[in-house]
């Protein structure tokens, strides 16, 4: 059962290679971010102010950098439009002809997709490390939280796409809740804002969420820092996965007993 959605992972990432530009300018609209968020802080860092959140321009910089590229990982926020329109279309009608499970197969293709932004995003890291030197390479101890953290949270991501893709049952169009959904992902990971910045309050609440993980975490667990925190993280991803997970195939039973293909 397993080698179905094994397979599916390896077309995806086949399928990838056909497109490498898109990978390119995904990683590119990173670098932008980044040099948007060196133009911000550089300004409000420019008086007698030198740091903020307890970091300083240089930090800041590393951080937008680290967060934002791993950002990129997630490549089920753009399946998710294209399993909506299998939904609308009537193609969702090859899940229920085929003995495959949908949420599955989400989670099969967005991972092979995933994967081939990882092996590039590993390539540019090798040559950041051999231009800029070990300074560039992330803490290993560090690292080796990062990497079981960051796959359970584009795991949980990914969940959360699939339900989202599933309003398509109900809905026409599934852009509003999605956009939505984007932009509080965004923030509440820390990708817009590093949360360090955040009240005390504000990053206590957030420690029970999946969100931290998909940028603010691993880019400090990258600097060697948060460590402590990182056995909780994954605790609570893991608790997070199994909930979204069940939660994924409840959405799926009650929408799409709406689900009417044209002639059947």
């Amino acid at each position: 059962m397993r080698g179905k959605y094994l397979a599916m992972s390896r077309i995806a990432f086949l399928e990838r290679l056909a497109y490498p530009g898109e990978a390119v300018l995904i990683l590119a609209s990173a670098g932008i971010r980044t040099f948007v968020a060196w133009l911000l802080w550089s300004a409000i860092l420019s008086g007698s102010r030198r740091e903020a959140g307890g970091m300083d321009l240089a930090a800041l910089v590393a951080y937008y950098l680290v967060a934002s590229i791993l950002r990129t990982l997630d490549r089920s926020e753009g399946y998710a439009w294209e399993f909506a329109a299998e939904i609308r279309s009537g193609s969702f009608s090859k899940y229920l002809a085929r003995p495959v499970d949908p949420a599955r197969c989400f989670l099969a293709v967005s991972a092979g997709r995933g994967a081939w932004q990882a092996c590039l995003i590993l390539v540019l890291g090798a040559l950041a490390a051999l231009v800029l030197g070990p300074g560039a390479l992330p803490d290993p101890a560090g690292l080796a939280w990062a990497l079981p953290i960051l796959a359970l949270g584009l795991t949980a991501l990914a969940l959360l796409n699939f339900m989202t893709s599933l309003l398509a049952f109900a809905f026409q169009d599934i852009t509003p809740f999605h956009m939505m959904k984007n932009e509080l992902v965004n923030f509440l990971s820390g990708t817009v804002v590093p949360l360090a910045m955040m009240p005390p309050w504000a990053r206590a609440a957030l420690a029970f969420t999946p969100f931290p993980p998909l940028a603010s975490l691993p880019a400090r667990l990258w600097a060697g820092e948060g460590l402590a925190e990182a056995p909780a993280a994954l605790a609570t991803l893991a608790a997070w996965v199994l909930a979204l997970a069940l939660a994924s195939r409840l959405a799926l039973g009650a929408l799409s007993a709406r689900y009417e293909e044209a002639g059947s």
